[in-house]
C-alpha cells in the first residue's frame, strides 16, 4: 500500500494558493457575468409564459353583455349537498 502522508513544502503551499485564487476568480466571474444572464433569461421566460396565459384568460372572459355561461372546472359538475342536516333560516332585516 502506498504511503499517503505528504510532506509540506513551500512549492505545495504556493500551488495551493494558486489553485484557491483561480477557483475564487472563476467563481467570481460566474457570479458576476454568467449567472445574472441565466437568471435574466429564466425570468423573461417565466414572464412571457404567464403573460401569455393572462392574455388567453382575458380573451375567454370577454363576452357580449347579457350572455350568461356556466363553466365547470375539471369537468366536475356542481351538485347540492346530499344528506345534508343543515336547515334553511330565513333572513329578516331588522331596522
Amino acid at each position: 500500500m502506498q504511503n499517503l502522508i505528504y510532506e509540506s513544502s513551500i512549492t505545495g503551499f504556493f500551488r495551493l494558493l494558486l489553485i484557491a485564487f483561480l477557483l475564487y476568480y472563476v467563481f467570481s466571474l460566474l457570479m458576476r457575468y454568467i449567472l445574472p444572464q441565466i437568471l435574466k433569461k429564466t425570468v423573461h421566460n417565466f414572464h412571457q409564459v404567464y403573460s401569455d396565459e393572462n392574455v388567453k384568460s382575458g380573451e375567454r372572459m370577454q363576452k357580449p353583455e347579457g350572455e350568461v355561461t356556466i363553466e365547470y372546472i375539471d369537468g366536475k359538475t356542481m351538485h347540492p349537498k346530499e344528506n345534508s342536516d343543515d336547515e334553511y333560516v330565513d333572513y329578516e332585516e331588522i331596522k
